[in-house]
């Protein structure tokens, strides 16, 4: 299990159990299942073209993942198999509950899937390739996509820490003295 002090990944993909971790309530820990949680957001993206959990601020998103229940919607205009939907809702859930390595892989949704023979079967699509730098396989990108930078790209000299979400909160107002302070209170602190 991990303790740590500092964000580790890209704030949309973070568990709920690693926001914890970095809120330093001092109870929780995390593990892989973290990356399992992750992985669950890349598959939902690329069925339904957008995060599950983004919403305009960084805290607004911080707060959806830690109310995952409250606010993770699948949209229904998308046709997904009852397969699919259910390894979703098996990965993006509590941490307790979620799907492991064994449980990925025996999952139903996965069931045509012969593992240990992965590597010879052949690819569902061969590419056809014109050079080695061809990328006409490759969507264009959306002229008017709105780049959001990651909290990683932020620049803690300039940053105001409004978006936040858990500075000023009952359980962070303990490490405000303290030499112990969480990243996010460490961040408002190095400004």
């Amino acid at each position: 299990m991990v303790n740590a002090k500092m964000p580790v990944g890209t704030p949309d993909y973070m568990a709920p159990e690693v926001l914890m971790v970095l809120n330093g309530d001092g109870k929780s820990s995390y593990g892989s299942e973290c990356d399992w949680w992750s992985l669950g957001v890349v598959a939902y993206e690329m069925i339904y073209r957008k995060s599950p959990f983004t919403e305009g601020t960084s805290s607004k998103t911080f707060n959806n993942i830690m109310n995952f229940q409250r606010f993770l919607k699948f949209p229904e205009d998308v046709k997904v198999s009852d397969e699919f939907l259910d390894l979703l809702q098996s990965l993006l859930c509590g941490q307790k509950e979620r799907l492991d390595y064994e449980g990925l892989c025996s999952h139903p949704f996965f069931s045509t899937i012969e593992w240990n023979h992965l590597r010879d079967s052949p690819p569902p699509f061969v590419p056809t390739l014109k050079s080695d730098d061809d990328t006409s396989n490759f969507d264009e990108p959306e002229k008017n996509s709105r780049i959001v930078p990651s909290l990683c790209q932020l620049n803690p000299a300039g940053f105001s820490g409004e978006d936040l979400p858990f500075v000023g909160s009952p359980s962070s107002r303990r490490w405000e003295s303290s030499d112990q302070s969480p990243f996010w209170v460490w961040i408002l602190q190095s400004g």
